[in-house]
């Protein structure tokens, strides 16, 4: 998994760099997504940075504050996605359906792992900066399995228009940190990752994963387990 993944995650910063280089400025503003103020069905932990990424974070931080146009996800709300279950549809927990299989079915794939993550990397696509790593094999086998048990759960019609298009479970593990509200990644985050792309940054223990209702940045969240 660590090979095929870094290759991956090398991949996808490629294809970023190239799309910048072909694109010097930002490009058009994106009309606000509707969804951001709803909340979604997913999982995963919060954590706090350590190390580097107190630093990048910090000048991420330092550049949204001169620049409208980059939305950083907040200190206290920093987190690693486990598993995301559904589109952000709901404008409380209280209207998310049909949780009775999603619970247990959750409960019993996630009570006893460790949910660790190594080999951070700083990943650019074309209007976001991601970090990325490489989990603990148990929670990779979690998230599998998992995978495979909601697909033959009630919950699988969200699943499905979850990741219509997209592979399931995902094949990378990730965090967003930064996206611009430009068609592209401002100058201010292109430059950001070239400082940043090398650095070395601390693996994350993060505990065993909880079931939310969250929004995109998770500065709105609820727990459902």
């Amino acid at each position: 998994m660590h090979s095929d993944l870094d290759a991956e995650y090398g991949a996808m910063t490629a294809r970023g760099l190239d799309t910048w280089a072909s694109a010097p400025t930002a490009g058009e503003r994106v009309p606000a997504d509707p969804l951001r103020t709803r909340l979604g069905v997913t999982s995963g932990r919060q954590f706090a940075p350590t190390g580097a990424l107190i630093w990048l974070h910090a000048a991420l931080l330092a550049l949204a504050a001169g620049d409208a146009d980059v939305d950083v996800v907040p200190a206290s709300s920093l987190h690693f996605t486990f598993l995301a279950l559904a589109w952000d549809h709901y404008a409380s927990a209280a209207e998310v359906p049909n949780t009775s299989q999603l619970k247990p079915l959750f409960a019993a794939r996630t009570r006893d792992i460790p949910f660790t993550l190594g080999h951070l990397r700083l990943v650019a696509i074309p209007g976001a900066l991601l970090l990325a790593g490489i989990p603990d094999p148990a929670s990779a086998a979690a998230r599998a399995g998992l995978a495979a048990d909601l697909m033959a759960a009630d919950w699988a019609p969200h699943i499905a228009e979850r990741y219509r298009g997209y592979p399931f479970p995902p094949r990378i593990w990730h965090t967003t940190l930064a996206r611009s509200r430009r068609q592209l990644a401002t100058p201010g985050m292109r430059a950001l990752f070239a400082d940043f792309q090398n650095s070395a940054f601390d693996d994350l223990a993060l505990g065993q994963p909880w079931l939310l209702a969250a929004n995109y940045n998770w500065t709105l969240l609820t727990r459902l387990d």
